[in-house]
């Protein structure tokens, strides 16, 4: 139905021209940004298609970052004063977000899609369908805790964090519906329990102010920065208690 990425690059007089209007300032990257309508997926898949082909391009990252900096300026905050780089340092965000893309990245290159579907109106029904069951979860789990049942609503919490681990690599699939690609591994699912719970609960715990408010911030450092407990010496454990003066023969 549409050019797969690797299409895209084929041919790259149009692509360039708009390189060259985006240097020389006649389209933004916001525009760019807000050029798909709402609701119309279609769009917005050969939109994102688009950004990731230019932001191959040294100079139109450049320029992008430059219209940030504009709009910061223009939204009354100093892009200069380091206060969300020093926040990111306080959550190790610089690592755990390089590691977050990472784990995405090996879901997305070791298993098959998730979207089966032959058309990319197939697929987004597929889409649609996982995304509606996450959200399901999550429904049940804020229906447990408002009616008092708290041990449901932390089972059905937990499972809504796995399946937000399991999904994070949907819209990539969506992104690539028509683009075959090779896996490394027959299995469909994610499978690995630490990769799931990581993407879950860090994709959130790094950038999400709310959580802030609600939990405060000693419990998100705590969540980013869990404390292994020491494990008991073998030995020591092994060794009969010292008896005092009255026990010694």
């Amino acid at each position: 139905m549409g050019q797969s990425s690797e299409q895209t690059d084929e041919g790259n007089g149009p692509l360039d021209a708009l390189v060259a209007d985006v240097l020389a300032g006649k389209v933004s990257m916001f525009d760019l940004l807000g050029a798909a309508p709402r609701g119309d997926y279609w769009a917005f898949v050969q939109r994102m298609r688009l950004l990731r082909v230019l932001s191959r391009d040294p100079r139109a990252v450049k320029q992008f970052q430059a219209e940030t900096v504009a709009k910061m300026v223009e939204a009354g905050v100093n892009p200069h004063d380091g206060a969300i780089t020093k926040k990111l340092t306080r959550r190790d965000g610089s690592r755990r977000f390089a590691k977050l893309v990472e784990e995405r990245a090996q879901a997305f290159n070791e298993q098959h899609s998730l979207l089966s579907g032959a058309t990319f109106e197939a697929c987004l029904e597929q889409y649609k369908a996982l995304l509606g069951h996450v959200e399901r979860v999550w429904a049940d789990a804020c229906r447990f805790y408002t009616g008092g049942n708290y041990p449901f609503a932390a089972f059905f919490s937990i499972l809504a964090i796995e399946e937000i681990g399991k999904l994070s690599r949907l819209f990539e699939d969506l992104l690539h519906y028509d683009v075959p690609r090779a896996v490394r591994q027959s299995g469909t699912v994610e499978r690995n329990h630490r990769r799931k719970h990581f993407i879950g609960v860090v994709s959130a715990a790094l950038i999400n102010a709310r959580l802030d408010r609600v939990l405060g911030q000693d419990v998100i450092r705590k969540i980013l920065h869990p404390q292994r407990p020491r494990p008991r010496s073998r030995s020591r454990s092994l060794q009969p208690p010292r008896m005092g003066r009255a026990g010694r023969s």
